[in-house]
């Protein structure tokens, strides 16, 4: 299950049932079906305030992914972990590649998702997986 919080002033910036499609076809995508994991949307000051407590990084960030890796008891399902992504960087990255809020959006679940999946761009050296695969997720959510 994907669950989802959008602070209420961001609200009519994000389509929830795309959060939800993006989120579930790229699980599907890693084979992940069974897996449940949240997502909010939050503002660039509760980022920071994440981002600094948490990675020593006083700024705001696009997007933070936050590993929890266990099962619940109730439903036997894996939970993965929280994604948490800033609405104004969200906003901001969209008018800077000149693309929508929605593909933007899109891009920064699948890239939340691969970290709460282990993988970490930062850590790659020589031949990049990561970004590539990001890459591929993409292209399948928008052409299926």
């Amino acid at each position: 299950m994907i669950h989802h919080q959008v602070n209420e002033e961001f609200q009519t910036w994000v389509d929830t049932d795309h959060l939800q499609n993006y989120a579930r076809k790229t699980l599907v995508y890693l084979d992940a079906v069974d897996c449940d994991l949240t997502i909010v949307i939050s503002s660039n000051a509760d980022i920071q305030e994440l981002n600094r407590t948490y990675r020593h990084i006083d700024a705001p960030t696009d997007v933070l992914s936050f590993v929890y890796d266990m099962i619940d008891p109730e439903t036997n399902a894996r939970y993965l972990g929280d994604i948490i992504i800033s609405a104004e960087k969200l906003k901001e990255q969209a008018d800077q590649a000149g693309h929508s809020i929605d593909k933007e959006l899109c891009i920064l679940i699948v890239h939340g998702v691969l970290h709460l999946y282990g993988y970490d761009h930062e850590a790659e050296e020589g031949d990049p997986v990561m970004m590539p695969l990001q890459d591929k997720i993409i292209e399948a959510i928008f052409t299926a």
